[in-house]
């Protein structure tokens, strides 16, 4: 058995790096699928053993192929909630973007985590009534961005017709609290899904919302918002599914304004004022462009 590994950069700005490891078989291969799905952390992979043909090779030879191809662009923030005790989440994006627990009276983390293959031991419990997680002011998250994608998994104990957020990033307000936002994904109106934002700060919000009651309480849910202020378009996923919705975002600019956002939650209004969500929340990321369908089917398998 022999193994060589190669790096190389492909056309589409994704830097792929490949091994293959040579063993001796008596059957002649086909050829290996070209298809490498795309992962919510900002990387792609594809791990299986195929079959190899080639002048290169015997007949009697094949190729197990393991490819990891990480795209340059990557999270802008990422909380996984698997602390487990403490005070604080973690940004695992390495940006710094760390959270600090408000309210959370009693259990805070619960092992009932999201149903997700890559190991998620903790899920957070938001009460309904004051639980919500702080981001913290000034942040640039989703500053100057022309695109962005609000991810994360939910299961509700209650909706309702006043809604509850899973994240907000507000405009900037001079350094004074607001619940205006730059962008939110909210569920809300029994069992719909709300997401939107603005482009410059001094425009009403720009929303859809889905119209086919998704949303079920005390299940799983993978959620996801893309919202393209360049292209006055918002779209909307359950379980990895695009939604139908109602609403026309008509945003004034093509990027969010180049200033940081002056609050920002989880589980609350951008400044933990109303809205308190009511259930476990879990792995929640915001990805700085609009992600494709199939990169959020692979996030709503629960792949990484």
């Amino acid at each position: 058995m022999m193994r060589k590994s190669f790096a190389f950069l492909l056309a589409s700005g994704i830097f792929a790096f490949v091994s293959f490891t040579f063993v001796r078989m008596k059957e002649v291969p086909p050829s290996i699928p070209s298809n490498v799905a795309l992962s919510s952390a900002g990387k792609s992979s594809l791990t299986g053993s195929r079959r190899l043909f080639s002048s290169s090779f015997s007949s009697q030879s094949s190729v197990a192929l393991t490819m990891n191809a990480v795209r340059l662009s990557n999270l802008l923030a990422y909380w996984r909630f698997d602390e487990g005790t403490g005070d604080r989440v973690k940004d695992s994006s390495g940006r710094g973007y760390h959270g600090l627990l408000r309210g959370f009276a009693g259990k805070v983390w619960s092992n009932e985590a999201a149903p997700v293959s890559f190991g998620s031991p903790y899920a957070m419990d938001f009460d309904g009534i004051d639980d919500w997680i702080d981001l913290g002011s000034d942040l640039s998250i989703v500053r100057n961005v022309s695109a962005v994608t609000l991810s994360a998994w939910v299961r509700p104990d209650s909706i309702g017709d006043s809604g509850k957020t899973v994240v907000n990033f507000s405009v900037n307000n001079a350094g004074v609290p607001t619940a205006d936002s730059r962008a939110l994904m909210v569920l809300n109106e029994v069992d719909e899904v709300r997401v939107g934002g603005r482009s410059a700060d001094d425009d009403e919000l720009q929303s859809e919302i889905t119209t086919g009651g998704p949303i079920v309480p005390g299940q799983w849910h993978h959620v996801a918002g893309v919202i393209d202020y360049a292209g006055d378009d918002v779209r909307i996923y359950v379980n990895g599914v695009q939604q139908a919705t109602a609403g026309t975002p008509n945003f004034s600019q093509s990027r969010t304004a180049n200033t940081d956002s002056t609050s920002n939650a989880i589980g609350s209004e951008d400044d933990g004022s109303a809205f308190f969500f009511d259930g476990f929340i879990d792995d929640v990321r915001v990805f700085p462009r609009a992600l494709s369908a199939s990169e959020i089917e692979s996030l709503a398998l629960g792949k990484e």
